[in-house]
């Protein structure tokens, strides 16, 4: 199986398989509580209230990484909250051999940095894992029946890009010092 990247050049490259390899997996937090033992939760109803995938990578290492955060609520059946909560991160490494055959640049960033096509492809693969390791994870718990929802690798990638950098600029504006109006004489 092969897949095309993007690149600045015209001519597209295909990946090779083989040369990429997921190197790191790690649950970073898996918490799962339950506040009010009176509501129960429907066994099948959940509700996810965040979804990230937060993309890293490092050229002189070969690597692209990512995090992945997922909150979720639990349903009752007449569809309100049950107070059931879970909370998780996942870590992913992947090692690509070459990656600068992946790579590109442009004019706001001189430096090469992954192709696209090679991101949204690595977050597929992430966040895929997850779905299968969370099944597992939640199995005899209070989430368990909880799985993921199948994705368009390409859409959770720009949801995810997209929710960052408006979550940057929340915080860059909470950062910037207020104007002060000049003392009136």
């Amino acid at each position: 199986m092969s897949t095309t990247a993007s690149n600045d050049s015209s001519k597209s490259k295909v990946f090779d398989l083989t040369r990429i390899q997921l190197v790191e997996v790690l649950f970073l937090d898996c918490t799962i509580r339950h506040e009010s033992a009176s509501t129960q939760a429907d066994n099948n109803s959940f509700q996810i209230d965040r979804l990230v995938l937060t993309p890293d990578f490092d050229m002189a290492e070969q690597r692209v990484s990512y995090t992945l955060e997922l909150h979720i609520n639990g349903m009752t059946e007449e569809g309100s909250l049950s107070g059931l909560r879970g909370e998780f991160r996942l870590y992913f490494k992947f090692a690509i051999d070459g990656i600068q055959e992946y790579s590109m640049t442009n004019a706001s960033r001189k430096e090469p940095f992954p192709a696209t096509d090679l991101m949204i492809m690595l977050g597929g693969v992430a966040y895929s894992t997850t779905r299968g390791m969370l099944f597992g994870k939640t199995a005899g718990t209070p989430l368990s029946g909880f799985a993921l929802p199948l994705r368009n690798p390409k859409e959770l990638f720009f949801e995810s890009i997209k929710l960052l950098e408006a979550e940057a600029k929340a915080v860059a504006k909470k950062r910037a010092p207020a104007k002060r109006k000049p003392k009136a004489e």
